[in-house]
């Protein structure tokens, strides 16, 4: 089995392409505003990469599309690792549309119950040829628990992915990542940062 992190298996492909209560409190009794707790944001500001690293973990673990969509360059490119560039009517690359589409099949998926992305980044570098920053994220474990359509009498399966290998590439908002303008975090003079491209499997 490749180890690739998505398409390279069966499992995932057949995913992929087929298809308030509570207690009001009384209104002469406030609660203390000094003890209401506000919980953190979910989603970091995307101020740097390693930040849309952080993100792209935590989209995959609440499956929420929109979050992975404002991860991605309007010119993001998706490399299929080697391997599974092999297998048959596999390409070679796609773009943002197709990889938006492929997340927002498995997100929103009813027959996938669980769905979990774990890693460990690099250090950030400069790539002169690609001219702009990379990552080199190590150690990837995918876990997938579903039911496949068609083998319903399988009962919930689990493909698991371990010990991969991808690269990213980053650039501020810009020309660089196919906007017109630059982009800053709102109130802020900190530049908002995308995902311009993810490499499977890199050989280096």
């Amino acid at each position: 089995m490749t180890t690739a992190v998505r398409a390279g298996t069966a499992f995932l492909a057949c995913i992929v392409f087929l298809g308030l209560t509570g207690i009001v409190g009384c209104p002469f009794s406030p609660e203390d505003k000094d003890d209401i707790v506000v919980p953190p944001p979910k989603f970091k500001s995307r101020i740097s990469p390693e930040n849309l690293l952080e993100n792209l973990k935590t989209a995959y673990r609440e499956r929420e599309v929109a979050e992975y969509e404002s991860l991605l360059a309007n010119n993001f490119t998706f490399v299929l690792s080697l391997e599974d560039q092999d297998e048959p009517d596999m390409p070679d690359q796609w773009g943002r549309n197709t990889e938006i589409e492929i997340h927002r099949n498995i997100f929103d998926n009813e027959n996938v119950h669980t769905l979990t992305l774990e890693f460990v980044p690099g250090s950030q570098e400069w790539e002169p040829i690609e001219n702009m920053w990379s990552i080199l994220v190590t150690n990837i474990d995918l876990t997938l628990t579903g039911v496949v359509p068609g083998q319903e009498e399988l009962g919930q399966q689990t493909l698991t992915v371990d010990d991969a290998t991808s690269r990213f590439w980053f650039a501020e908002a810009g020309p660089a990542t196919g906007n017109a303008t630059s982009w800053t975090e709102p109130g802020t003079q900190n530049k908002i940062w995308k995902i311009v491209k993810w490499q499977d499997h890199p050989q280096y």
